[in-house]
């Protein structure tokens, strides 16, 4: 295996070229000199001086509750506030002769406990069911202090494991009975001991004492790369019984296949594709059990089609929950066993809720337009063609006060006069322009970027929300003729833009942060290894962001055909074919109406057949682009044009407007997820429907089918969308 020896270097951008340039010389030639390891990865220079990266102990500003040194009894006291800063150690306990103990109990000074997401419910107490509740740290490893007469195969001074079932916050000394307690392998620490317990007692309880598994069955196993699912691998495996597992996402079935050393891992989310895999593996012939905790519609059917005559279907979830006449109807030559386990009551259930709904940072939420009338936004590079499209874009969705900056421009009544003309047809009023500041700016520094914050709030505009960074100019050359002049030229406005942008809006709520990057990092292009690498800066930034908990993406542009730097552009353009300004504008419409889902980073191009076909799809996926018609963008409709007899044109009327289709019939027979309709949408497309009809609509295969409504009445029934 080839190793690497590399060193991060951080450059003082306020010292001169010169010395940039010999401290990387210095650290190079340094690096040869030693031709091992020896020195630190991270080297930084500032004012001349290096500086190298250390770990040093952290020394935290808040007050920390330390663990008690002392063997004396001692718990937590949760506090009546239920705020975890206030946790304090309940000293009240009085210290006296050690407690008689039953024939069956065990006493245990606990060196390790381990903390689960349930622990943290029970001391802030979000909901009622968790009033009550005072369990912290049920899953303990330590040392025998203490044994009952019945006890056997336990002595004072083992260390051991447990499973503490009495009610008691994060104790330090435990009696429990010898029942939940098990000796500690030798070469485990206690930190590691206390992981164990409750993952290991649900695996062996359903696959042991419920499931009877035996050598040489076959068992299924759901989202095995979970906890309790790498338990059940590995009792399933000293049973000797053949595994068949499911994982959600490919990083998980790698996992499973790669490191686990699985051979039968399948989708736990697409059915035919987890029904063919177990059909492969059993040959047709399914599992005898099932460990199932998948909830979602059609997996405990699909799942139960493939366990065999006589099977075990063992039910670990408390969602969904089948009973025996609703067994019997599907399969009743199977044993549908319910496991009621005290670590998967209700209030567990809600904290798998709670956690699901804190999956995002803020809030995710669902609105017509996309900008607002309370909010100011700034676009860079505004004052250009693509700038002014965006800015008229904004302007119909919702957007009153729009900042515009540019190092150069024509003058704000001509860059108002190219905004004048709403569309081929009608003109804004001029008041509708009037929060459209025009401004002078270098935002490359971070003094240009504070003089136009300045501004924003000088003006008294509404808060800066929004960021629309288009800044960038090209200076081409081939790698001998690449100066550090031109790297500079193209860097600046673009990159460091970006990052001083970033920098001086990191604390602000901000709605949206957009990057115009270029497919070009992507793809590559003739003398642009200066603009590549620029863009790609954008994309690292954008993620970055994202790691930072803030709202980012970076749109890689292909290339824009009417207007932009490559318009007029005579030779061909690798990978790339021009595409419309209105085609570029509802393609931005979908991006950031659906940011959420997309990601950091998101490419926007119509490609061309040499890279759709050849090493492209090793690195990039793609999807068929469906050419959006130049439809003006309008929020207004028309009430009665929606309420025709036939329910049929209506919806298609809904979905074309959504999509931004100017005929509803070419709808007629199309996958809807071939031509860009996504889950928001089609949340919004059943609003709709609920507002005009005021039906309950029910969605059938998730709306990825084909558009074929089924009305059983108009107005007082449900509405199905049937599949073919």
């Amino acid at each position: 295996m080839l190793a690497l020896d590399i060193v991060w270097v951080d450059l003082d951008t306020n010292s001169d070229t010169t010395q940039r340039v010999n401290e990387t010389i210095m650290e190079i030639r340094n690096r040869q000199k030693l031709r091992s390891r020896k020195e630190d990865s991270f080297v930084t220079y500032r004012d001349g001086v290096r500086y190298v990266g250390k770990f040093v102990p952290l020394v935290s500003h808040h007050t920390m509750l330390t663990l008690p040194q002392t063997e004396n009894p001692i718990k937590l006291k949760l506090p009546k506030s239920c705020a975890i800063e206030d946790l304090q150690w309940d000293n009240s306990t009085i210290i006296g002769a050690s407690p008689a103990l039953n024939a069956n109990q065990v006493e245990i000074r606990v060196h390790a406990s381990a903390i689960n997401f349930k622990d943290i419910l029970n001391i802030i107490k979000p909901t009622l069911e968790f009033a009550s509740a005072s369990t912290i740290g049920a899953d303990i490893s330590g040392e025998v202090i203490g044994v009952g007469s019945a006890v056997r195969g336990l002595r004072i001074g083992a260390n051991v494991l447990a499973m503490n079932m009495e009610p008691a916050p994060l104790p330090n000394v435990v009696i429990i009975n010898a029942s939940h307690v098990v000796q500690l392998p030798p070469r485990m620490t206690h930190i590691e001991g206390a992981t164990l317990p409750t993952a290991f007692y649900t695996a062996y309880h359903c696959l042991v004492t419920v499931g009877n598994l035996s050598r040489g069955e076959w068992v299924l196993i759901h989202t095995a790369s979970g906890s309790v699912g790498l338990v059940a691998i590995q009792i399933a495996r000293e049973i000797g019984a053949n595994i068949i597992c499911t994982a959600g996402s490919r990083r998980k079935r790698a996992y499973l296949t790669h490191v686990i050393g699985l051979t039968n891992v399948t989708s736990s989310r697409d059915i035919s594709s987890f029904l063919e895999g177990v059909r492969s593996a059993t040959g047709n012939a399914g599992v005898h059990v099932v460990l199932n905790s998948l909830t979602s519609k059609g997996w405990k059917e699909a799942s139960m089609s493939m366990t065999r005559i006589g099977g075990r279907f063992i039910e670990m979830s408390k969602l969904n929950i089948w009973s025996q006449i609703e067994v019997d109807q599907l399969r009743p030559d199977v044993k549908y066993l319910i496991v009621d386990l005290s670590v998967c009551d209700d209030s567990l259930i809600s904290a798998l809720k709670h956690l699901q709904r804190a999956a995002h940072i803020g809030k995710v939420e669902k609105t017509k337009d996309i900008f607002n009338q309370h909010s100011t936004y700034l676009v860079t590079g505004g004052c250009g063609g693509l700038g002014i499209e965006l800015t008229k874009f904004m302007l119909l969705n919702g957007a009153k006060h729009i900042v515009l900056v540019s190092r150069r421009h024509e003058g704000k009544e001509a860059v108002l006069s190219k905004l004048d003309n709403r569309d081929a047809y009608v003109r804004y009023a001029k008041d509708e322009l009037n929060g459209v500041i025009v401004e002078y700016g270098d935002i490359s520094t971070q003094a240009g970027v504070n003089e136009i914050l300045e501004k924003i709030y000088c003006l008294n505009m509404p808060p800066l929300r929004g960021v629309f960074h288009l800044a960038g100019v090209l200076a081409d050359a081939t790698i001998p003729n690449m100066t550090m002049e031109k790297l500079e030229t193209v860097w600046a406005g673009k990159v460091a833009g970006a990052f001083t942008l970033h920098a001086a809006t990191s604390r602000l709520n901000l709605e949206h942060f957009v990057l115009f990057s270029s497919a070009n990092w992507i793809l590559g292009g003739p003398g642009q290894a200066n603009y590549s690498a620029a863009n790609a800066a954008l994309a690292s930034l954008a993620d970055f962001r994202h790691r930072l908990g803030l709202k980012a993406i970076s749109i890689a542009w292909g290339r824009w055909g009417e207007i932009g730097m490559v318009r007029d552009l005579k030779r061909t353009v690798l990978g790339l074919k021009p595409f419309s300004t209105v085609s570029g504008i509802n393609t931005m419409e979908h991006i950031l109406r659906n940011s959420v889902m997309l990601g950091s980073n998101v490419m926007a191009a119509e490609l061309s057949g040499d890279v759709k076909t050849s090493w492209l799809g090793h690195y990039v996926e793609t999807v068929a682009r469906v050419a959006a018609a130049d439809l003006k963008v309008t929020d207004r409709q028309d009430r009665s044009e929606l309420l025709p007899g036939n329910l049929k044109e209506t919806v298609f009327k809904l979905v074309a407007k959504m999509l931004r289709i100017s005929d509803p019939n070419k709808l007629n027979g199309a996958v809807l997820r071939d031509i860009g309709m996504d889950s928001l949408m089609r949340i919004e497309l059943k609003n709709r429907l609920h507002r005009l009809y005021n039906v309950v609509v029910e969605v059938v295969d998730d709306l990825w089918c084909r558009l074929r409504p089924k009305l059983r009445s108009p107005l007082n029934s449900g509405l199905n969308f049937c599949s073919n």
